[in-house]
């Protein structure tokens, strides 16, 4: 209103973004609609005598038809200006995330992600553009992170800070990156360009339900168990997992396993594979990665994981730059290697994955632990292996049997016949 008091903050700009406060003063519109020539003092906690003066030189009453309005969609071009070092050649690979909590979210989302530039301390990013409405207005606040890219996925923190687009669209400003806890300027976050556009963007992340894509990963410096890089050509193999909870569902379930493939030189790359929404549970539902090392005995070296939502992957259609996540055994511990989405397509209703309504599978065992004691004259026991399938149905609380198998009799590496009319409903 007309007596709303409000501060004037001014400034001597750093180009670090720690930009140092020269002092500042209160007023209301009724004083300032009273008519220059006037001055107000510029003061500061920590000094007792005016810093300048702060002067209302000008004052002209506008109709309401001059009011700037504001547009429902900006496009933005940011940039990064002396960042800190982080890798050994005193260069950073930077990339930046908005990190905002649109309306109907609980929590913070990957609203943006931009692609990272190599080895520069002052990055120019490519421009983007933001609906007003997709941040929860001109003044909700939201976060800005600037990380350097490492390939093991293991990004290090340069800095962050809190803005609001009404900030953004004021004109050119740096802003300071910080690291929690620590006072020194990491470098600043740059408004280069504030472009406003006559009605908002359709952007590429919105997306139904039955939404499909074909999806490209590949590993980037995995480990092995004992934390080198495997390079030799009889080196195991591994793969991946993707697993997904379910609404009714108290754990976790798989939702696609990948073929194994040779590690290589520590960059293993998966075919592509596609996906539908719906089996995400949305586009920001969390989903679990998990990256295996395959074992002939089936029991699997677990390398590492990490939770994403199918939002975060789909910036790479934004920016072209592929997403990329560290894989570990415990939040708290090293990377065991990076797992990266290089590729985000979608594909027409007719190519998305579907189930058939029965299948038919074929069964066997390998190196099966011998139950039966050893013959007289024979070194090693055996065993007459058969199985059988179990599986709760909808709405019952415990589980039924819905196959056994034949017995096959004295055989530690059993086939047994084709299992036919297992339902997938």
């Amino acid at each position: 209103g007309f007596d709303t008091l409000f501060t004037v903050r001014v400034w001597d700009f750093d180009d670090d973004g720690a930009h140092d406060l020269i002092g500042s003063t209160e007023m209301t519109l009724r004083e300032l609609a009273l008519g220059p020539p006037f001055r107000l003092s510029l003061e500061r906690t920590d000094r007792v005598e005016s810093q300048g003066a702060f002067n209302i030189d000008v004052v002209e009453p506008l109709p309401l038809t001059s009011v700037r309005t504001i547009a429902p969609a900006y496009e933005f071009t940011v940039s990064g200006t002396k960042l800190a070092a982080k890798d050994t050649l005193g260069k950073s690979d930077p990339f930046f995330e908005i990190r905002a909590t649109p309306p109907g979210f609980t929590q913070d989302i990957t609203y943006y992600r931009s692609e990272h530039i190599v080895q520069t301390l002052d990055p120019c990013w490519k421009p983007f553009s933001i609906n007003i409405k997709d941040v929860g207005g001109l003044d909700n606040p939201f976060t800005i992170v600037v990380k350097d890219r490492d390939e093991d996925g293991e990004h290090d923190m340069i800095g962050s800070c809190t803005t609001t687009l009404r900030d953004w669209i004021m004109g050119k400003y740096s802003m300071p990156l910080h690291i929690h806890g620590e006072k020194k300027s990491q470098g600043a976050f740059n408004i280069d360009v504030a472009t406003p556009l006559p009605e908002e963007r359709s952007l590429v992340l919105q997306s139904s339900r039955n939404s499909s894509f074909m999806i490209t990963c590949a590993g980037s410096k995995v480990v092995n168990k004992n934390g080198t890089i495997k390079t030799d050509a009889s080196a195991s193999d591994i793969f991946f997992e993707l697993s997904a909870k379910l609404p009714d569902a108290s754990d976790r379930v798989t939702i696609y396993r990948s073929e194994r493939t040779p590690y290589g030189k520590g960059d293993p790359k998966f075919k592509p594979f596609p996906i539908t929404l719906r089996d995400l549970h949305g586009l920001d539902s969390r989903f679990v990665v998990s990256l295996k090392q395959w074992q002939d005995s089936g029991d699997h070296i677990f390398l590492g994981s990490f939770a994403t939502s199918f939002r975060d992957v789909r910036h790479v259609m934004v920016t072209g730059d592929s997403l990329l996540a560290a894989c570990k055994l415990a939040d708290h511990e090293k990377s065991n290697g990076g797992f990266a989405f290089l590729d985000v397509r979608p594909i027409p209703p007719q190519d998305a994955p579907s189930f058939a309504p029965a299948y038919e599978f074929v069964f066997s065992g390998v190196k099966l632990e011998a139950m039966d004691r050893p013959k007289l004259g024979s070194v090693t026991g055996s065993s007459d292996p058969f199985f059988v399938c179990r599986a709760r149905p909808p709405g019952t609380a415990t589980t039924i049997s819905v196959y056994r198998s034949e017995v096959i009799s004295k055989n530690l590496n059993p086939a047994w016949k084709p299992l036919f009319s297992l339902l997938s409903n």
